[in-house]
């Protein structure tokens, strides 16, 4: 069964590269562009979905935001805001991933789906944070 991935981001370029990215490693994924379609979305497909990467600030919809983070953290999901430690249900995720949301500006809301996305991120850092990427060989 492929693993599905929720995407909130308002960039239409950016999600269709990831999306496209994430597909190709046969992943499912749905794409909503602000927090309110992302909550519909979320409540719809909850019990398919794996992982959530929502973009860290949408554009007029803070206040939608902080409703999707509160439904998601109140139901079981782990937020990373201000991304010091990053937690995978009861372990936590990589400096490496940690490094990937705090470069993208992404909030990652997580259930395990962490090596594939450790691995596809990491073409989305800016190339000089790549040359200081911790598992780089």
């Amino acid at each position: 069964m492929k693993s599905t991935i929720l995407l909130v981001e308002d960039e239409a370029g950016l999600a269709d590269s990831l999306k496209t990215e994430f597909e190709l490693e046969n992943f499912n994924v749905f794409w909503a562009n602000d927090g309110l379609i992302a909550l519909d979305m979320f409540r719809q497909n909850e019990a398919q979905i794996d992982l959530i990467i929502l973009d860290w600030m949408l554009p007029h919809i803070q206040d939608q935001e902080t409703q999707l983070i509160t439904v998601l953290i109140g139901i079981g999901w782990i937020a990373m805001v201000a991304i010091s430690r990053v937690y995978l249900r009861d372990h936590y995720l990589s400096d490496v991933l940690a490094s990937v949301c705090l470069a993208s500006r992404w909030w990652l809301l997580v259930t395990p789906a962490e090596a594939f996305i450790q691995a596809k991120m990491r073409q989305f850092l800016p190339e000089g944070m790549l040359k200081s990427w911790p598992h780089q060989n």
